[in-house]
């Protein structure tokens, strides 16, 4: 801490002038008042060191949640590509099924007309 390193055998050999003088209640106050603030001073330091520790770990936090934000985004175009490819491999799998469809009902036709031939063939 920057004001806590000052001199403190100073400050103990003027306490000890003021007070071993007989001084008045007067200067005791304002020995006891300038004690106090100096005590408030190291606190408002302290909790500033706290505060700026603090802003680094939201720092730390934001870009580890960035990094994060990052990899998601990545796989979410990932995953649109494959539905993308999916769905065109959906679309030529229903074309090959039509095809497919339509083949079979001419090997029927087929299959049926030459029953029919050979049912005629044998009855007459």
């Amino acid at each position: 801490m920057i004001i806590k390193s000052g001199n403190c055998e100073r400050e103990n050999v003027y306490q000890q002038v003021i007070l071993g003088n007989n001084a008045s209640d007067v200067i005791r106050s304002m020995l006891q008042s300038v004690s106090q603030k100096y005590e408030d001073i190291l606190l408002l330091e302290q909790h500033i060191s706290e505060l700026h520790q603090m802003y680094l770990d939201f720092s730390l936090l934001i870009e580890h949640q960035g990094e994060v934000l990052d990899h998601i985004e990545y796989q979410v175009k990932i995953a649109n590509d494959n539905i993308e490819e999916g769905n065109e491999n959906m679309h030529e799998g229903i074309k090959y099924q039509k095809k497919i469809r339509k083949k079979q009902g001419i090997i029927v036709g087929i299959v049926v007309v030459v029953i029919i031939i050979i049912v005629i063939g044998i009855l007459a």
